[in-house]
């Protein structure tokens, strides 16, 4: 393997030509300048390509899998509270 790839560099060597790339992009107007709004409408653009590609049914399982997970883990939370435990990280999801 290449010593000079630079995944393989000194992170704070990497920083530098990243920072320098992007400074060159910005100077040379081709950097995408991202605003609150263009970045909700492109999640909805995204959204909206999920639910043509997969249907509501789809997103309402999604929906109800990860509403049904965290109820699950805030009563594992609570009940390792009263037990003196610490719990982390409990995702968990329904089997079909």
């Amino acid at each position: 393997m290449s010593k000079h790839n630079f995944g393989t560099m000194d992170p704070d060597k990497q920083r530098r030509i990243a920072s320098k790339g992007g400074k060159t992009a910005q100077r040379m107007g081709r950097a995408h300048k991202y605003t609150s709004k263009s970045g909700s409408e492109a999640g909805k653009r995204g959204g909206a390509a999920l639910v043509s590609a997969h249907g509501t049914e789809h997103m309402a399982r999604i929906g109800r899998l990860g509403a049904e997970a965290r109820l699950r883990n805030q009563a594992a939370r609570r009940a390792a509270r009263f037990e003196g435990e610490e719990v982390v990280g409990t995702l968990e999801l329904a089997e079909e």
